[in-house]
């Protein structure tokens, strides 16, 4: 009995941090985020399914870093942790802001542990 706990428990965590699942769920996703640092300060930004696939296909972060270089600066959404309609904490688009590529230092994929929430459901 003891044996068949530790192996449904070890296959529970192998299915949980199992790459084909995780990238399963990126490509589902509304809304990719990214955590862009500059000199500064860093900030969780997120652009649409639409707005990637206008600027190319790939990897949504080279995607994103790619035209941030080709145009030297992007508008996207500003995202933060706010509370939604039924007082959970979502994920919710605040602003559209601009970024520019001088000013960047990195850019990251960001996992929201919250729901993500598009910006026309606002």
């Amino acid at each position: 009995m003891l044996k068949r706990r530790g192996l449904l428990i070890c296959t529970a965590i192998a299915v949980a941090v199992s790459p084909i699942g995780h990238g399963a769920l990126a490509q589902d996703q509304e809304v990719s985020l990214f955590k862009v640092v500059t000199v500064k300060d860093d900030m969780t930004v997120g652009l649409t399914r639409e707005e990637l696939a206008k600027f190319g296909t790939g990897v949504p972060l080279d995607v994103f870093a790619t035209e941030l270089q080709r145009r030297g600066q992007l508008s996207v959404w500003q995202y933060a942790s706010t509370r939604g309609p039924q007082g959970e904490l979502v994920m919710a688009p605040l602003q559209r802001v601009i970024i520019l590529h001088a000013g960047t230092a990195r850019i990251a994929p960001y996992k929201a542990s919250l729901k993500v929430v598009p910006p026309v459901a606002r």
